[in-house]
């Protein structure tokens, strides 16, 4: 409901402004085939729509895109061009994004269950099968992990694995020591809670908004390929230059952003019905606004639901 009031509006907001972007893997490139970008090597250049082969030639490389974050449309709204070349059938836009990342954010808690917690060792693949289809016992002493087989046939890979002793073959048993040095975890978990701290309030910021976008593309690319639009969507109106005035940097560039919104208090921020349909309390209520102080061309789709108001 807080990105509700993104929608395609114009083609063209003509910003001068554009996301410095690192791509970081070949699923970030493919993230972002449909942008218009600009090699910062011939800045002078026209825009031009990122296709996939130009996307993986800027890998470790930094990247100009019209982004949604920069876009200068009015009213908390975006441009046809800062949004992508990709055809989308429709212009609530927000509302998909809002989607998407939920979706996103809903496979990593499933995934907590399934890893979160377990080592991240590099096995071949001949190995897992040989130890899924023959393993029948694990022993376990004060020095050693034994693993006892029902074939001795064992794949030359097995003693690529960490911590690899010895192989008993008259028993089919292979003998591992403990691991002692530090080995990489997959915490899902602890990315979550990486993109809560994202996504949260903070009154204080010493990040450019390029870096939160680098932050948040890569923890949700482990799930899946969104269009990177999508995830520039939900950054785009958490910005600010004036804590006073609400100045948004997407519209005060030249200033630095001192504070982002979060999650919770965007929608209110950007219009008092939605702060009261978001989340409904004293304050919000309060600072209700009469349907003839709004125009209708700044209300996002659920403010005209809520108001029985459509357009075509």
């Amino acid at each position: 409901m807080a990105l509700s009031p993104v929608e395609i509006s114009m083609d063209d907001c003509q910003t001068n402004y554009s996301l410095n972007v690192l791509i970081f893997s070949k699923k970030h490139a493919k993230s972002l085939v449909g942008k218009y970008y600009r090699d910062p090597d011939n800045i002078s250049s026209d825009w031009k729509v990122l296709d996939y082969k130009t996307a993986k030639s800027f890998i470790n490389r930094k990247v100009y895109i019209r982004s949604p974050i920069t876009c200068e449309a009015p009213h908390f709204k975006i441009c046809k061009k800062c949004f992508g070349a990709r055809n989308f059938p429709t212009k609530y836009v927000g509302v998909v994004s809002g989607q998407i990342v939920s979706e996103r954010i809903t496979q990593l808690i499933m995934r907590s269950f399934h890893s979160s917690g377990s080592a991240n060792l590099k096995i071949y693949d001949s190995t897992k099968l040989f130890i899924e289809n023959h393993l029948i016992d694990i022993i376990e002493d004060d020095e050693y992990v034994k693993l006892k087989f029902d074939d001795n046939h064992f794949p030359a890979t097995i003693q690529q694995i960490n911590g690899y002793h010895d192989i008993d073959p008259i028993n089919n048993i292979v003998v591992f020591k403990p691991i002692k040095e530090p080995v990489e975890n997959i915490d899902v978990v602890s990315v979550l809670n990486d993109m809560q701290n994202i996504l949260k309030s903070n009154k204080h910021i010493k990040k450019h908004p390029s870096e939160y976008y680098q932050e948040l593309i890569e923890h949700l690319l482990n799930v899946g390929t969104p269009y990177s639009s999508f995830i520039e969507i939900l950054l785009c109106n958490m910005f600010l230059t004036d804590k006073e005035e609400n100045i948004f940097w997407r519209y005060n560039q030249d200033k630095k952003a001192i504070r982002k919104f979060g999650d919770r208090n965007l929608a209110h921020n950007l219009s008092a019905t939605l702060g009261c349909l978001f989340q409904p309390n004293k304050n919000t209520l309060s600072n209700m606004v009469d349907i003839k102080d709004n125009d209708i061309n700044t209300m996002s789709i659920y403010e005209k639901i809520w108001y029985g108001i459509f357009d075509e």
